[in-house]
């Protein structure tokens, strides 16, 4: 991947590429070809300033975010799963052998709980614990017998540190590494030299293959179990057995655009690819500087290791580094391998390896009973098919619905399916002999509907809005999930009593989501048109009847016969006096300028009666 090279004057100490022989990297298995590099999308969610990476068995990536308080936990697609918040910003990571999850928190190392983040002890004495690594078995190294020792870099005391599985210092004094400086007659000056340190201080103790300008990274071998330092300052990578005795270096201070030497400006971490049966390939270095990772054939025997390939630019753009501080190198799956790098603008950068999965796979096209499954795929060779899975559960693969699709195929239409219901889809590649990749990547849509609204009318009235019923009962097909609104309007001499079904409430407007079939009913009830002393009557008689004397019986605007006869027949019988005041408005507050007319005929029998604005015909 071609990239935007920084180049740099530096006076270094040490120039030379070195070529001394060593144990590490045993028998050569062949060289190795640049990985196939896809960029895929960043894990973002959370994530402030992501630093340090570890991976657990089963995929997660661990990533201490100091700005975020603690460490994000992300599955293998990005998704942030867990978070646990430290009690001081966290450094490097990684897991011990016996599974506890293990921070580099400034002067000490302290170990987690990985499920929930709880503290369980502390161990170490640090100028400051930068970087940690650990030799445990995954499945990269189904041979060799994982020791379990801790190795802690300590950037300021320019030593790496050395514990067991169960915390306790290793005596690695015997090693050629230990105790750089104990030259006769010089005095230790500056601190205690313990016996679990490998290397020293190279601006004190002058330039040897055992002295250190900063180191930063560290990683195990996994094949030959040796350690691998990231010697920052110097440009190199220098590598010992876990008993502290050195074996080589590879690289010099600077760059080189023909890449006919290995070098490094500003080298912090380094990890490993492997094959699928457990070789050694390839060595992945960041170097922090040129913000871009190199990666080196190590099918030979180090320091024999040759340039393969840069990956990334500096830049802004999805697949470009910014001051990266470490790379980790997924190792769950062999044959689709990703390269995480925790970058400067607050993301995990994610490339594919030979990458296999395909990618960013979206869903559109949604109907009642098809819809469209999009994806991206890799740029390996390897992959000669492509299968669709199709569940109605989330998490579960499903039943492949395409049988073996072209490599080149990067859509498919399902169809024959229920409306209204949630699929869950897995795009996976096949490739070798009818192997598929083992990861799930799901994604989700629900189909589309069509659900019948009905609406009955109780009385006289009629609904409009989105859907419309004039009289009796309406059925109308609506969209799932589309928002109906009904508004009830009363006709004549009638009011409206409010809404009842999948719609109830005593507002003249209702919203209805049609999810599934929906009945409403909307009641409708004659006017009470007459009112005295705050009590309402449908016909006048019953309001006389109820009147005290000097009442006034308010009438609403309009004609009235009663609701129980077609006519009114009003006798007024008592000796009070009432006045009848027709022409009112619906709350009986103003009767300006209207009247009343009541249908039929009144009587005086005894009492006064005074109409005003009321007619009787």
């Amino acid at each position: 991947m071609k990239h935007w090279n920084k180049f740099i004057c530096i006076v270094s100490l040490a120039t030379s590429f070195c070529c001394i022989g060593s144990l590490f990297g045993g028998v050569a298995f062949g060289a190795s070809t640049p990985p196939i590099v896809t960029v895929l999308p960043v894990f973002k969610e959370g994530a402030v300033t992501p630093t340090r990476l570890a991976e657990d068995g089963l995929g997660n990536i661990y990533v201490t975010d100091p700005h975020a308080e603690g460490i994000n936990v992300y599955n293998g697609v990005g998704k942030l799963v867990n978070k646990f918040v430290t009690a001081v910003e966290p450094g490097g990571i990684a897991f011990a052998k016996n599974g506890d999850l293990l921070v580099t928190q400034g002067t000490y190392v302290v170990a987690l709980d990985p499920a929930t983040g709880a503290e369980k002890r502390r161990f170490g004495s640090f100028l400051s614990a930068f970087y940690i690594t650990v030799d445990r078995t995954d499945s990269t190294n189904p041979v060799r017998a994982a020791s379990g020792k801790i190795f802690v870099s300590d950037i300021k005391d320019y030593v790496v540190q050395v514990f067991d599985n169960a915390y306790a210092d290793v005596d690695v004094s015997a090693g050629t590494a230990h105790n750089a400086q104990d030259i006769p007659g010089n005095a230790k000056w500056y601190r205690d030299y313990r016996a679990n340190f490998i290397g020293d201080n190279q601006n004190i103790w002058g330039v040897k293959n055992t002295t250190f300008n900063r180191p930063a990274g560290v990683a195990i071998e996994k094949n030959s179990g040796n350690l691998v330092v990231v010697d920052s300052l110097s440009g190199k990578l220098k590598f010992f057995d876990q008993a502290g005795n050195y074996l080589a270096t590879i690289g010099s201070q600077g760059y080189d655009v023909n890449h006919q030497f290995i070098r490094f400006t500003y080298p912090q971490s380094v990890d490993f690819e492997y094959t699928a049966t457990g070789v050694l390939d390839r060595a992945y270095i960041l170097d922090t500087f040129q913000s871009y990772v190199m990666v080196l054939d190590a099918t030979t025997a180090a320091p024999a290791w040759t340039w393969l390939e840069d990956i990334s630019l500096y830049g802004h753009d999805n697949g470009d580094l910014i001051a990266p501080s470490d790379l980790l190198v997924d190792s769950v799956n062999p044959n689709n391998s990703h390269l995480f790098v925790s970058n400067g603008f607050g993301s995990l950068t994610v490339f594919g390896l030979a990458n296999l999965q395909p990618f960013n796979v979206t869903i559109d096209n949604v109907q009642n009973t098809t819809l469209r499954v999009n994806w991206l795929n890799s740029a390996s060779a390897s992959i000669t098919g492509i299968r669709i899975y199709r569940s109605t559960t989330a998490g579960a693969l499903g039943t492949n619905v395409s049988g073996i699709l072209p490599s080149t195929a990067v859509s498919y239409t399902d169809t024959a399916l229920l409306q209204y219901t949630t699929y869950y889809y897995t795009v996976r590649a096949v490739y070798g002999s009818n192997t598929e990749t083992t990861n799930i990547s799901q994604v989700s849509a629900k189909t589309t509907g069509l659900f019948n609204l009905s609406i009955n009318l109780n009385g006289n009235g009629s609904v409009n809005g989105s859907a419309a019923c004039p009289s009796g009962t309406c059925v109308s097909s609506q969209n799932s999930d589309a928002l109906i609104t009904l508004t009830a309007t009363a006709s004549g001499q009638s009011v409206f009593e409010g809404w009842t079904g999948d719609c109830f409430t005593t507002a003249e407007t209702c919203i209805v989501t049609m999810d599934s079939a929906k009945l409403v009913t909307a009641f409708f009830s004659a006017k009470l048109a007459f009112r005295v002393d705050g009590v309402y009557f449908d016909n006048l008689q019953s309001a006389y009847n109820a009147a005290s004397d000097g009442s006034v019986i308010k009438v609403l605007a309009g004609t009235w016969p009663s609701t129980n006869s077609t006519t009114e027949y009003n006798t007024a019988w008592q000796a009070k006096s009432v006045t009848i005041e027709g022409g009112y408005d619906g709350t009986f507050t103003s009767n300006s300028g209207a009247s009343s007319v009541v249908v039929g005929r009144t009587n005086l029998n005894s009492g006064k009666v005074v109409m005003k604005q009321f007619k009787v015909k």
